[in-house]
């Protein structure tokens, strides 16, 4: 049985452009680390990794882990991703205030619509795609 979601991680083409962006949320850095190459290598089956991880906690305790990977440039260009590409397809994130979020991370993302209230009128939300094509789902609770 799960005991819970220990934290969802992120691969990222620029980490520190990551960082900036998911502290706009309230995210604070609880570890900064280069995993040891080894371990990593044995984990991953990947030839001698470099790996820099960070770990950011929001106010709830819940954990988003950035990856970073040294041979990450050989790929990039390459669109791997959409919000139908099979595997984990997005972070959903209750917000206090939906307008005010979107305020401050307008420039860093592409809206997929504008927000929308859900049919049974308990939640507005909006989706959109951040950092390393990652896919958001912003929640703001009606009350």
């Amino acid at each position: 049985m799960i005991n819970s979601i220990r934290h969802v991680g992120i691969v990222c083409d620029d980490i520190e452009a990551s960082l900036n962006f998911y502290k706009k949320f309230g995210f604070k850095v609880v570890s900064d680390n280069i995993e040891n190459k080894k371990i990593i290598g044995e984990l991953l089956n990947l030839k001698d990794p470099d790996l820099r991880t960070i770990k950011l906690q929001d106010k709830n305790n819940f954990i988003l882990e950035l990856l970073y990977f040294n041979f990450y440039d050989t790929f990039k260009g390459i669109e791997l991703r959409n919000i139908f590409t099979p595997g984990i397809t997005h972070i959903a994130l209750t917000v206090s205030s939906l307008k005010d979020i979107i305020e401050v991370i307008k420039d860093d993302v592409v809206f997929l619509s504008d927000p929308k209230h859900s049919p049974d009128g308990k939640v507005k939300l909006v989706f959109c795609q951040a950092m390393d094509k990652v896919f958001l789902e912003l929640v703001e609770e009606v009350k």
